[in-house]
């Protein structure tokens, strides 16, 4: 196996490992899928004009030791293994590919794995913030992002402080990334993230409460979803962005 990436992670991580082994979890955040056939799923490969498409059986499977989880989809013609090996405050992806078009195949594979782990701890960072909700008794901010004039006086206590159109081919998941790598949630406690396509079909809102996400609300293609963190691990797209920094003022009025 190759080592294809890691992810730091927080002092969670027999969390993180527990949610890369539930299979009905991580299924929806494997790209390329094609086709669900019961237990079994079909995913297809491309690259240019070439292509290879498989059925695969999804198998997971931690170590006795609990710091490594390793994930298999087992093919009619071909065989992918991806193991995440938690070392302190890191998780380390390996992956494998056994098979026909490995030329297509691998990279894809990679890109696979990471968005597996990204969408786990997309998933870790939503319990953790309504747990934390349920402990403070916090409002259902996912449902108060829908209202325009709840927002409106919450922005009117907020700072802007970035602005960017920003290319998310993997999903939105890639854009909170790409904020996360500009430090924006260690300067900010409070974090409001909203952001569109230039044809407008699809716009999602996003507030983070001390790193953790605690609403979500988006419309894609005339649809509304809320509280529904799946929304972040697609939706690839161009997006044009702004984030603000939201002051504790502003969560007040976002709840009256």
């Amino acid at each position: 196996m190759r080592k294809v990436g890691e992810i730091r992670i927080d002092d969670e991580g027999g969390q993180v490992v527990s949610l890369l082994a539930d299979k009905e979890l991580i299924k929806p955040a494997i790209p390329g899928i094609v086709g669900l056939h019961g237990e079994n799923i079909t995913i297809m490969f491309k690259k240019l004009f070439l292509s290879f498409k498989d059925n695969y059986r999804l198998e997971t499977s931690i170590s006795s030791h609990g710091n490594e989880v390793i994930i298999v989809l087992r093919g009619e013609r071909s065989r992918i293994t991806i193991s995440y090996r938690l070392l302190n405050k890191r998780i380390d992806v390996y992956t494998d590919y056994e098979g026909p078009r490995r030329l297509i195949v691998r990279g894809q594979v990679k890109s696979m794995a990471l968005s597996i782990l990204r969408h786990a701890l997309v998933e870790l960072s939503r319990r953790r913030g309504a747990r934390q909700s349920r402990r403070e008794g916090r409002a259902d901010y996912s449902t108060l992002l829908r209202d325009p004039s709840r927002l409106i006086r919450m922005l009117m206590k907020s700072m802007l402080v970035y602005s960017e159109e920003i290319r998310a081919e993997r999903g939105i998941h890639e854009i909170i990334e790409h904020l996360r790598n500009q430090g924006i949630f260690n300067k900010h406690d409070h974090v409001y993230v909203a952001g569109s396509t230039s044809d407008g079909s699809i716009s999602f809102r996003v507030l983070f409460i001390n790193g953790s996400l605690a609403g979500v609300y988006a419309i894609v293609n005339g649809e509304e979803k809320h509280g529904d963190p799946w929304i972040i691990s697609g939706a690839p797209g161009t997006y044009s962005v702004k984030v603000y920094s939201v002051l504790p003022q502003g969560l007040e009025v976002l709840k009256e």
